[in-house]
């Protein structure tokens, strides 16, 4: 090991101790089906033919968050019950969560879908999805709604 990388592990060290512990956690099925569409699979694939370009982009996502974020614990899930907040810009049927399982949760107005990638002044198909109407998808979706206070 080079000195420099010597003490730059030192610094990192020094600096990680003064620092509460953070996990990040990750959606695997977004993270993948992500990597998968944005990297062309022409470019990405084993001598016998093998699709990899999935691999490579959530690896190397996960290398920069790491990288940027430095957390100390991470986590990531895969094909687990989750809730999503849409927006009215998009139609789910088209732009929904890659994860079967997600829940979605969105404000049902009359300009929905309305397709401008900014959206409106007023936002109200996102700025009607309450904290309450999250927290109970969320619950459910772990299927907790019964256990939780009324």
């Amino acid at each position: 090991m080079s000195p420099a990388s010597t003490a730059t592990d030192k610094k990192t060290a020094t600096e990680g101790a003064d620092q509460k512990p953070t996990l990040m956690l990750l959606d695997g099925n977004s993270l993948a089906f992500r990597a998968f569409y944005a990297l062309p699979a022409e470019n990405f694939k084993t001598q016998g033919g093998l699709t990899t370009n999935a691999v490579y982009g959530f690896t190397a996502m996960l290398i920069n968050l790491l990288r940027d974020e430095q957390p100390s614990h991470i986590a990531a899930a895969f094909r687990k019950p989750s809730t999503v907040i849409m927006p009215g810009i998009n139609d789910p049927k088209m732009f929904g969560p890659a994860n079967d399982t997600a829940r979605i949760l969105r404000f049902q107005t009359p300009c929905a879908p309305c397709f401008r990638s900014g959206g409106c002044e007023h936002m109200a198909c996102i700025r009607g999805v309450t904290a309450e109407d999250a927290t109970v998808s969320v619950l459910k979706g772990l299927d907790l709604a019964a256990s939780r206070p009324a």
